[in-house]
């Protein structure tokens, strides 16, 4: 069996879109007789969640300069074939050639960064459009993009959709550092509109008592913890509120009609395109 190695960015700081992204490849690969392994840094949560679901794992020590031998090491010891690189970082072009020295990379996001072509495969997820066109234009060969490569969490259901005409779904991620789904919730509570709205919220959610009893004694309200497929959800909904991530791209593929709110500068930018 050949091993992969993900190095992946998640916490409190960047979400769990990067992760929530690779560990759907991970599965896919595993289907394919690969045995997929992570790198990430020290947080008590992400672990819990590999440990969960069943993947090796390593952690990265905090100094960045150990970055390369802690990776030559875990080459040592699983002898991986392929380094996937899913990080907000940019990387340097001499880190990437000194992996390629003992693996293939992938470098998988937005980054439009040119030394990320030094690498053997470049794919950028969402649609094209919002890329430079020049850089699609010269076609590198190392390179896929557009919204073939989005990666679902779940594959849509084909069952009938049967929409009700007064609920919204509302989810702000895995983290939700700028407490917008607090503020989403006290501006519906102030109305008296027949509504219902189903709130999601992750098992990384630092709030959720809170939010529990924002909306207590109010039925117009329904909390949803730890809620792996949105997809039925999307189904029922007519209206949809969430951040700009993969949970919009699903709910594009849902035909359910969304608010997006775009909490970075790229992320505005992609939402716009899309």
């Amino acid at each position: 069996m050949k091993n992969a190695l993900f190095l992946v960015d998640a916490g409190s700081r960047v979400g769990l879109g990067h992760i929530s992204r690779c560990i759907m490849l991970a599965k896919m690969l595993k289907t394919l007789k690969v045995e997929p392994y992570f790198l990430v840094k020290k947080n008590v949560e992400i672990i819990k969640m590999l440990n969960e679901l069943g993947f090796g794992f390593f952690v990265l020590p905090r100094k960045d300069r150990t970055k390369i031998a802690t990776i030559f090491h875990i080459h040592k010891k699983t002898k991986f074939a392929c380094l996937i690189v899913d990080v907000r970082e940019n990387l340097n072009e001499s880190f990437i050639k000194k992996i390629k020295q003992i693996s293939k990379v992938v470098i998988i996001g937005n980054s439009t960064n040119p030394n990320n072509f030094t690498s053997d495969l470049v794919i950028w997820p969402e649609i094209k459009e919002q890329y430079p066109s020049d850089m699609i234009l010269s076609k590198p060969r190392n390179l896929l993009v557009g919204n073939n490569y989005v990666l679902l969490g779940n594959v849509i259901s084909s069952k009938k959709i049967r929409r009700e005409s007064n609920r919204i779904l509302v989810s702000m991620g895995g983290t939700d550092k700028r407490h917008l789904l607090e503020k989403i919730i006290r501006s519906f509570k102030i109305h008296k509109h027949n509504f219902h709205v189903d709130i999601v919220i992750t098992k990384f959610y630092k709030n959720t008592k809170k939010i529990i009893e924002l909306v207590k004694n109010d039925n117009r309200f329904t909390v949803i913890q730890n809620q792996n497929n949105l997809i039925p959800l999307m189904q029922r909904a007519k209206l949809g509120i969430f951040t700009f991530g993969v949970t919009a791209y699903e709910s594009f593929y849902c035909g359910l009609v969304s608010m997006t709110i775009s909490h970075s500068k790229e992320n505005d930018r992609a939402a716009k395109k899309m």
